[in-house]
């Protein structure tokens, strides 16, 4: 289905290239395409990114000092010209490196880029005296670690180590824990 709707997005450019920039089939082309591409390869991707970049439109000083007799239409067809390339480098990117999955393509590569959710993280703070101190980190799955949290004790959930080894940061941070409760 992504695959289509990038292909549908590429296959649309020759009959907009027929019309002016301005126009309303072509802002919505150009929504279309963008949710299409953010849908099929992540919000925070190059993909989004390069495609997010490309221009359709000049600025007002280029378009007064430009020697063409209508500088906004030359702008729009190199935004589409470059468009159209970028369409068929996603297209063929998804061709010849994804694994066709029950529902998209994904790709055959871990997406370690993408950020860590909040739904993946639990923190746990110490004592509150004015300040918060994290004493553990809880971690589910493939997590890439924030930077702004160097230093503090990642534990994965895994089949039940975990629970050892948050006592541990728990004790080690002043709280009471009786070890003999962690069998249960």
């Amino acid at each position: 289905m992504a695959l289509a709707r990038l292909r549908t997005a590429l296959e649309s450019i020759p009959e907009l290239t027929q019309l002016r920039h301005d126009s309303q089939a072509f802002a919505k082309w150009r929504r279309k395409t963008a949710i299409a591409v953010t849908s099929t390869f992540g919000n925070k991707t190059r993909h989004v990114h390069e495609f997010g970049s490309i221009r359709y439109s000049q600025s007002e000083l280029v378009a007064l000092t430009a020697r063409t007799p209508d500088p906004y239409q030359e702008a729009y067809l190199r935004g589409l010209t470059s468009a159209e390339t970028l369409l068929e480098s996603m297209i063929e990117e998804i061709e010849d490196y994804w694994e066709d999955g029950p529902r998209a393509p994904t790709p055959s590569v871990s997406r370690k880029e993408e950020r860590t959710n909040t739904n993946e993280v639990f923190i746990i703070h110490g004592r509150d005296n004015g300040t918060k101190e994290t004493v553990a980190t809880l971690t589910e799955g493939d997590v890439e670690i924030p930077s702004d949290y160097a230093g503090v004790v990642y534990i994965p959930l895994n089949e039940g180590g975990w629970k050892f080894e948050l006592a541990k940061e728990l004790k080690n941070a002043g709280y009471p824990v009786d070890f003999n409760n962690l069998a249960s």
